[in-house]
């Protein structure tokens, strides 16, 4: 039987963490925006610990991607060409009407991607790209939360990462709402 050195130990953590990576990076783009049955719920969450309860409308009616038929009707998809568009779409928001009009410490639940969104809108993106970077940040802050964890665990740092990268906690963590935050910070 032959123990593993602490260095062949950590090229594996290292390469099941990169791999993380790029899994949570694909989940932003597979699943796409307004998909998720709770996403409009969390943004409204968002759109008030911001003390901006229209910013959820003004989103969604930005690019609405047939997010009643695809959600709820039985073999609908979003066409490819809709799709693309979306992410080319010049933004018909305007920045005054999407801005934080205070903070509320509620806002803690969602701060990662509360971050990405207005860093998004900040720069005048596409909403598509708003949310893409709403849910980059939510998985950056997930995947940062868990390399620290699994620095301070003294054990067991391969089950860990087994737990860490199932694929439910994956979709949670690349998405807008506070699973991204709680999630991590149990682990």
């Amino acid at each position: 039987m032959s123990y593993k050195t602490k260095h062949e130990y950590n090229k594996g953590i290292i390469a099941s963490l990169c791999m993380m990576l790029v899994w949570g990076i694909l989940m932003t783009f597979l699943v796409p925006a307004w998909q998720t049955p709770d996403e409009l719920m969390h943004l409204s969450y968002i759109g008030d610990s911001i003390e901006n309860p229209s910013l959820v409308n003004i989103l969604y009616q930005d690019m609405w991607l047939d997010y009643e038929d695809v959600r709820l009707g039985g073999g609908h998809t979003i066409s490819e060409a809709t799709y693309r568009q979306a992410m080319v779409k010049e933004p018909s928001y305007e920045m005054s009407a999407c801005m934080p009009g205070g903070l509320k410490l509620s806002v803690i639940k969602h701060l990662p991607a509360t971050l990405g969104l207005m860093l998004g809108l900040v720069l005048r993106l596409p909403t598509f790209w708003v949310m893409e970077l709403a849910e980059l940040f939510a998985f950056g802050f997930y995947f940062g939360m868990c390399m620290l964890a699994l620095k301070l665990l003294p054990v067991k740092k391969e089950a860990m990462l087994v737990v860490m990268t199932f694929p439910m906690g994956m979709q949670q963590a690349a998405s807008i709402n506070y699973d991204s935050v709680i999630l991590p910070l149990i682990y």
